[in-house]
């Protein structure tokens, strides 16, 4: 349960990644994604995965255990923010979050939803080290990366691409990916940029 593979989110791409990953392990007899972001109509395949749409609820919580019974799920993996999923994820199947903590202490939203979670797993030390704090264990799983995309430039590639942009070849450059949603912006931009 994320966004879907074929969105440009940093949650879609994750996905893209690491399903075909998933789909090869002997273990694994079949998989199936819920894409509560990037699709919405009916049950279709895209490289060879089932995917499930969202239903009538922002985050699918309304449709969640309806995909899981007609997929007949051992278990489901999600890769999103866990406060938005109802009170009582989790409780009905084997729930395997891949989530973030992004405050100190946990939300206590965050808190509540992982204690519900059949093996709590998550992309960060911080995070980890945060949930101990409160007597949540979880588990640490980073990010991947695709290094024949997503490498150190070269000296040269980066001139080119200072170049490209209009800037001085000295200026130093800090790159950002966040979705700028809501308000105030969680991802606090205003502060980022000095606003």
């Amino acid at each position: 349960m994320s966004n879907a593979i074929f969105s440009h989110t940093g949650y879609g791409v994750q996905g893209a990644s690491l399903l075909p990953r998933l789909k090869t392990l002997d273990s694994v007899e079949d998989i199936a994604i819920f894409d509560f972001y990037g699709h919405m109509g009916g049950i279709t395949e895209f490289q060879g995965i089932v995917h499930y749409p969202l239903g009538l609820e922002l985050w699918g919580n309304d449709i969640i255990e309806d995909h899981l019974q007609h997929f007949k799920a051992d278990i489901l993996i999600t890769l999103m923010d866990i406060w938005v999923v109802k009170s009582d994820f989790g409780k009905k199947f084997k729930w395997v979050p891949w989530f973030p903590v992004d405050s100190s202490p946990p939300y206590p939203t965050v808190i509540e939803r992982a204690k519900n979670a059949w093996i709590p797993v998550t992309y960060s030390k911080f995070s980890v080290k945060e949930l101990n704090k409160v007597g949540i264990s979880a588990y640490y799983i980073p990010h991947g990366v695709e290094t024949n995309i997503f490498k150190p430039y070269s000296d040269f590639e980066c001139k080119g691409a200072k170049k490209w942009l209009s800037f001085n070849e000295n200026t130093f450059v800090i790159g950002m990916v966040a979705a700028n949603k809501g308000f105030p912006c969680r991802k606090d931009f205003l502060k980022l940029l000095k606003l």
